[in-house]
This record gives structure tokens, C-alpha cells and sequence, in this order.
């Protein structure tokens, strides 16, 4: 772990011992807090009918239908409604100060952080709405609205009103990479910077990589003492990037159509990074390949008429059921460019798209939870109904893909922050 990760952590942990913040709209968690008569759905464990979720301070302590209960205690009936864990979304730009996402001047920045950035709770604009869904984790990254091939690392938080470094499950969770080419450019490809095509976009990427692996390079003839070998200089724009070489974090590579995504399995054999593949469009064509590598994918929107017009063609449906058939690991992302501060609210209905395109119904719930979760590397603490878990828990009146099914009530870490029963 580097020292900037060292740091945080400390900073983390002091404050979690110092300070505690608690959104005034929400009401004070007790100590125990017990959910009993609810169809549990753990995700990883099963279900469990007319069970009971006990949660101490901010975590489940058991799960169950017979357990020690403690005394004093705060009891909720949920009267058979059903109780699944707090929605995860994979791929977002929510949240970001000022609702910006990048350095419109600046077309190579690994040195660019999420977590510097986040909002508060109430600047995060249609927050409420959705939590309301049940999403109650999310992932943001810097990113442009045109091409950006290194856009910096991103993170993943929670949507609860707490001191932000309070709110960070990870403060480095992948380095964006973009090697897609939106067609949109491709009509006003004279007005925009360097460089206008996709090998160029791939070329430009690949240099910046190969500059990272050279840095790298020196750096450990340095340490080795190598003959005539020197201390390189610091340099702060590669520095990120070589966290990525190492395998620490992901490259977290948005590539829609074949070629993109072929590109970018040829750039993960080239530098030996870990990557995971988003808006992975055309990614079933790759199943069998992507199933052998244990690369995962973020698909979606699945819905139809979403983003640019000119690549609907490429935005084949059942995407995500032929992935998951054949043994990939995927997450339901819904990032639009229409509309990318409130699309994760649509999270629940785009999985239910993917149902209705032949994707399995366990493998759509867990591709909003614990296989987003996973995917993120926050597994341990969120994604599933377990315990030791944080206590993010999303209550229903029904399956979250019926689209009649309404929620009643959102809890994170162990607070109601939404409705009630």
C-alpha cells in the first residue's frame, strides 16, 4: 500500500473514532436495531422466509430466524415484505463538486482523483430521488465528455449524509481508460483535438503506457543498483499510472464495439494489467475468451434509445444474458449521456431489460449487488445480506424487477434514510 493510501486510512479511522454525523432528515440509529417477518433475500445465502436481521450500531450482527435477540432493543415488523441488500452502482459520475467530472483542458490525467472531489450529500443533485430506488452504493470517475484516453482514478462511496471520508469504501477503485470512439465525433471530427480516430485513440493510449513502463523501468534499475543506472526524476502524471502496472487497481476500460474491445484485451496481454470492461456492448462476441481470463464486464443501458444514435446498432439486448450463460462475471451499469447525474435510479428496471432479453433473474439481481460489488472490490462489506456486512438493506413490497414493486424503506449503515414501515 503507498503512502497516500496509508494516510487516508489513518485519517479515516481517526475520524471514525472522533466524529459522528448523522443526516438531521434521517433519525438517530439505537444501538440494535431488529427487522423481523421479512422474506429475507441474502443473495449468497439463499432466502430466508419470516426471517430477522439484527443489526448492531452499523453492521448486521445475525441473520436468521432464531437468534439470541438482546435486550432494550428497537424492533421493526416488516410484515412479510421482502428485505434485499442496498442496490450497487458500478459505473456512475454522481457526485462530483460541482457536478463537473474532468479537466476540459487536460486529455491525459491519471493524476486526477474522484475522491477529491466528492460533494456533499445535499449538492449531490437528485440524491434523494435515488436512494429512493434502493442504490445505496455507487462507483464516480473523472471523465470528459469527449475522448479522454486516461481520464484518473475513480471511487466508490455511499449515498448517506456523513462526513465525506466517512462515506468512501474505496478511495482508489480503477483507472478510467477510454479507447471509445463515439460516432458523434466522427461528424464534427474537425473541431476536435487530437487524436480523431480510433487507432489513434488506441496509439495515444498505448504511448502513455509504454512512457508508465519505461518509468517504471528506470526506477527499478535504480533500486537494483544497475551499472550507470540513475534516481529518475518524479514524475506525478505517470506516478498513478504505474499502480496500474503493478496490478494494485484495474484499468477500468470503457470499449463499446469489437474492435474497441478487442483493443483493449490486446492492451491488458501487451502491459499485464487487470482490467474490467465497461459499456461492453458488443463484449458476447469475446464470451468464451472473457470467461478464461476472468474479466468482468459492465453492460447496459439495455434499455432502447438510449446515447447516440449512431451506435444503437451495436447495442444488441441480450448482451448480458448470452455474458452471464456463458460464465462472465457482469454489472448492470445505466450511464446515459442524456442524463448521467440521476440515470443509477433506473438501476433496478435496466436489470429488469436485461431479464426480459433472457438474462437469468438470480444473475440480474446479483449483477445490482454483489457482482457490482465485487467487481468493485468492496465485496467485504457490501453487496449481499450477511454477517459482519454493513447494514445497507433496501425493503420492498415485491421483487425489485417487478415494476410494481415499491420501496418501502432504505436503510445505510444501519440508519433509516429513506420511508419507513
Amino acid at each position: 500500500m503507498n503512502l497516500r493510501g496509508i494516510l487516508f486510512r489513518i485519517i479515516v479511522s481517526l475520524l471514525s473514532v472522533c466524529c459522528i454525523f448523522r443526516s438531521p432528515l434521517s433519525p438517530s440509529a439505537p444501538k440494535y436495531l431488529l427487522l423481523k417477518n421479512g422474506r429475507i433475500h441474502t443473495v449468497t445465502q439463499g432466502v430466508v422466509e419470516a426471517g430477522m436481521i439484527l443489526i448492531e450500531n452499523s453492521r448486521i450482527k445475525a441473520v436468521g430466524r432464531d437468534f439470541k435477540i438482546p435486550g432494550d432493543i428497537k424492533v421493526l415488523d416488516l410484515m412479510s415484505l421482502d428485505v434485499y441488500p442496498g442496490f450497487v452502482a458500478a459505473n456512475t459520475r454522481l457526485g462530483l463538486a460541482n457536478d463537473l467530472n474532468a479537466e476540459p483542458e487536460i486529455l491525459f490525467s491519471p493524476f486526477l482523483r474522484a475522491v477529491d472531489s466528492l460533494s456533499s450529500y445535499t449538492e449531490i443533485y437528485g440524491v434523494a430521488d435515488i436512494v429512493a430506488t434502493g442504490v445505496t452504493t455507487v462507483y464516480t470517475a473523472p471523465k470528459l465528455w469527449s475522448w479522454k484516453g486516461v481520464a484518473g482514478e475513480g471511487c466508490v462511496f455511499k449515498l448517506t449524509n456523513t462526513f465525506i471520508p466517512l462515506r468512501v469504501l474505496s478511495p482508489s477503485a480503477g483507472m478510467q481508460v477510454d479507447l471509445s470512439y463515439p460516432e458523434i465525433k466522427r461528424m464534427r471530427s474537425e473541431r476536435l483535438d487530437p487524436p480523431r480516430t480510433q487507432m489513434g485513440i488506441v496509439a495515444s493510449v498505448r504511448k502513455h503506457f509504454q512512457q508508465a513502463k519505461n518509468y517504471q523501468d528506470e526506477w527499478e534499475r535504480y533500486r537494483k543498483g544497475a551499472p550507470g543506472a540513475k534516481k529518475p526524476d518524479l514524475n506525478h502524471e505517470l506516478e498513478p499510472l504505474l499502480r496500474v502496472l503493478r496490478r494494485e487497481i484495474p484499468a477500468r476500460i470503457e470499449c463499446e464495439k469489437e474492435n474497441e474491445i478487442r483493443a483493449a484485451l490486446d492492451l491488458a496481454d501487451e502491459f499485464g494489467i487487470e482490467i474490467i470492461l465497461e459499456r461492453s456492448m458488443e463484449a458476447y462476441k469475446f464470451a468464451a475468451e472473457l470467461k478464461k481470463r476472468e474479466i468482468p464486464c459492465l453492460v447496459g443501458p439495455i434499455r432502447e434509445g438510449w446515447g447516440e444514435t449512431l451506435k444503437q446498432k451495436f447495442n444488441t439486448f441480450q448482451n448480458p444474458g448470452w455474458l452471464a450463460k456463458a460464465g462472465v462475471k457482469i454489472a448492470i451499469q445505466t450511464e446515459n449521456f442524456g442524463n448521467f447525474l440521476t440515470y443509477p435510479r433506473t438501476l433496478a428496471i435496466e436489470a429488469a431489460h436485461a431479464v426480459k432479453y433472457g438474462l437469468d433473474r438470480e444473475e440480474a439481481i446479483k449483477a445490482i449487488t454483489i457482482n457490482a460489488a465485487e467487481i468493485l472490490g468492496v465485496e467485504k462489506r457490501v453487496g449481499s445480506i450477511e454477517i459482519g456486512k454493513d447494514a445497507d438493506l433496501v425493503i420492498l413490497t415485491g421483487d425489485p424487477l417487478d415494476l410494481k414493486s415499491q420501496v418501502r424503506m432504505v436503510i445505510i449503515d444501519g440508519e433509516i434514510v429513506y420511508g419507513g414501515v
